[in-house]
């Protein structure tokens, strides 16, 4: 491709070589993709929120334990207050 990425039709093409997944889609497919990531041994980031019911959710924190990988749920903020933007600015 242009900037030199892959695309694949599946993502148990590439997780074999591969140390972590970051899963950006919806969350009612992210249960999924991060089973077949962590059994493959990848540590998976996705944003919030990590699951659409609590059992998924269980599961997921299951897996990693099970697959002894990481799992980490990160969250986009987006700075709008222009105070936080001019201290922000001042590093």
């Amino acid at each position: 491709t242009r900037y030199g990425a892959t695309v694949v039709d599946k993502l148990a093409d590439v997780v074999q070589n591969t140390d972590m997944v970051h899963i950006c889609t919806p969350p009612a497919h992210r249960l999924n993709y991060a089973r077949t990531a962590m059994e493959a041994g990848c540590h998976v980031i996705m944003e919030k929120p990590m699951a659409i019911t609590i059992s998924d959710a269980e599961a997921l924190v299951e897996l990693a334990e099970r697959n002894q990988v990481g799992l980490m749920i990160d969250m986009v903020v987006l700075i709008e207050d222009e105070g936080m933007g001019r201290i922000i600015g001042d590093f």
